[in-house]
């Protein structure tokens, strides 16, 4: 009677288990990517939504914001965000306006996100 197990066998058993482990970490690894690109999302969607509310003519008031004409770019959260002013139309002491934020949280370029709304702007 046989006892134990040939080196094919053993070979076998290693090489599924190699298998195994090598995809359960690649799996981890992809959802810990999918959770930060979600959290990136996130933050983006709230920086955008805050810097579109802000109704000022200037954008928010941060530290490294600058403003060329109708488009106010600069980093807010860590994200840059650039923010477009424009179809601006007053009717006597209310000036309404289209304001698009972009914000980006991805250096590749990949991570985007855009609002747009018309918006009663406060006067300067």
């Amino acid at each position: 009677m046989r006892r134990g197990f040939t080196f094919v066998e053993v070979l076998a058993i290693l090489l599924v288990l190699a298998l195994g482990f090598t995809a359960a970490i690649l799996l981890a690894k992809r959802g810990q990517q999918l959770t930060q690109e979600s959290i990136a999302a996130s933050l983006a969607a709230a920086t955008a939504r805050s810097v579109l509310a802000d109704a000022r003519q200037d954008g928010p008031a941060v530290l490294d914001w600058t403003t060329s004409g109708s488009v106010s770019q600069g980093y807010v959260n860590g994200l840059f965000v650039r923010r477009t002013i424009s179809d601006e139309v007053a009717t006597g002491a209310i000036t309404t306006a289209q304001v698009t934020v972009e914000v980006f949280w991805s250096g590749e370029g990949d991570g985007a996100l855009t609002l747009s709304e018309r918006l009663v702007m406060h006067a300067p």
